[in-house]
């Protein structure tokens, strides 16, 4: 064998892997995407108030879907103040979250901020017609969303 067929099948063998490799972390990422959604369930099912839900949800979004993970969820319909579970691999950060929360709070009627970007997620991602069919107003629609 001369060197030009070694060096062939070196770069073959190179690219074999790589093709190998990438099939592995689609494989990983497909699977983890089917999990996902239960343990979403079994973290719901685990909870016994609005609150655990909130926290045990954004604790299974992290590490899991993403590396930060807030949860807004308008309490009643006439809420003006959504409450809030912040998850981060860094619990620093989560430290960090809710003095961003106590300097900017949240504003229903801003332009920007949680508000519009729930509704943009709504309109990007089309929210199950269940939801848009029983909200009153584009603040019920508001119920929450998972920002990764």
């Amino acid at each position: 064998m001369d060197v030009t067929d070694r060096a062939q099948r070196e770069e073959q063998r190179a690219r074999l892997a790589a093709i190998a490799l990438q099939a592995a972390e689609a494989e990983r990422v497909r699977r983890e995407r089917l999990e996902f959604p239960a343990v979403v369930n079994e973290a719901l099912n685990q909870s016994h108030s609005v609150s655990e839900i909130m926290d045990n949800v954004t604790g299974a979004a992290v590490p899991r879907l993403c590396d930060w993970c807030a949860l807004y969820v308008l309490p009643r319909p006439d809420a003006t103040t959504p409450d809030v579970a912040v998850a981060h691999i860094d619990p620093e950060m989560v430290a960090y979250a809710h003095r961003l929360q106590a300097r900017f709070p949240y504003d229903a009627d801003a332009a920007t901020g949680i508000p519009t970007v729930s509704i943009a997620l709504v309109r990007a991602f089309g929210a199950p017609q269940v939801v848009l069919a029983g909200a009153a107003d584009r603040w019920h629609v508001y119920r929450g969303s998972v920002v990764g």
